[in-house]
């Protein structure tokens, strides 16, 4: 592939009362990706371009620290396609982003993350909260028919180290659309559903995750670690389950070979009974193992 790309770019500058209003315009045709997804590991080998790319930048100010302060940056990409080694594709329609030093940055972005189409929207704290180590936050929506998601990520000190929390909250009708993502069968039935809250700080992590489904087996998982308790680290793990259906559990896996279908009315209910315990708690199902 050709690495040239043709750009056109135009420049603004007026002054007007000892202040200067300046602003640029970059315009880009078919860029190749090559290169750049060349430098990057997990892309190396990936092939593709981008079909129309728009940067804007204006400032308005009288020194420099003003011209800082007050810019404002946009960039848009139209038409961008990217052939992952492995063949997936990575196809953005259109995204927009926006950012400057003291407001929010935004993304929205319409395209096909690695075969799923997926619209997104990400908001982040300003740019000089991230300059300055300050407190700085990310939440992200994302729309698909494969699944709804919703994450928000938080750091509270501005420094990952000395803290992070994460949320995450994933809705999907039928488990087998995400097999692109997941590796599942994609004749897979059921619905995926996630609840996670994870918290991290110094010496200290926890994972809860309320709620999990895949298919007809649902549960929740407890996970914690403490470096104070030992010298590694204590890990704690409870992990709870209503019902898990063994048969749908190994039939999401990919398999050449068609799978017997369990039905319905063989499956074995158990009675709800007291919690069994080892180092890592696992009781006894209330709701049945199939």
């Amino acid at each position: 592939m050709d690495d040239d790309c043709r750009a056109r770019c135009k420049r603004k500058a007026s002054v007007e009362e000892d202040s200067l209003n300046t602003s640029m315009r970059l315009v880009a045709q078919k860029s190749p990706l090559d290169k750049l997804a060349s430098r990057i590991p997990m892309l190396a080998g990936s092939t593709g371009n981008i079909g129309r790319s728009v940067l804007r930048i204006s400032a308005t100010g009288s020194d420099v620290k003003q011209l800082l302060a007050s810019s404002q940056f946009n960039y848009k990409i139209e038409d961008s396609r990217m052939s992952l080694p492995a063949g997936t594709r990575f196809d953005i329609h259109n995204a927009n982003l926006h950012a400057s030093l003291d407001s929010e940055l935004e993304l929205n972005l319409d395209g096909v993350l690695l075969d799923i189409p997926v619209k997104a929207l990400i908001h982040t704290s300003p740019v000089r909260a991230m300059l300055k180590q300050e407190a700085w936050k990310v939440a992200m929506q994302l729309d698909s028919p494969a699944i709804q998601l919703n994450a928000n990520g938080d750091l509270p000190s501005g420094v990952w180290q000395q803290g992070a929390s994460l949320q995450i909250k994933a809705n999907s009708p039928r488990i087998g659309m995400l097999a692109p993502w997941l590796g599942v069968d994609s004749k897979a039935q059921g619905q995926f559903k996630l609840d996670l809250d994870m918290q991290a700080q110094k010496g200290k992590s926890s994972l809860n995750i309320s709620q999990l489904q895949l298919a007809d087996s649902k549960g929740t998982i407890e996970a914690s670690w403490d470096k104070s308790k030992t010298e590694q680290g204590l890990v704690n793990l409870e992990s709870t389950w209503q019902s898990i259906d063994v048969a749908q559990l190994m039939a999401l896996m990919p398999s050449k070979s068609e799978k017997t279908a369990t039905k319905a009315d063989q499956v074995v209910k158990q009675p709800l009974s007291e919690k069994s315990s080892i180092d890592i708690r696992v009781p006894i199902l209330p709701q049945g193992l199939s």
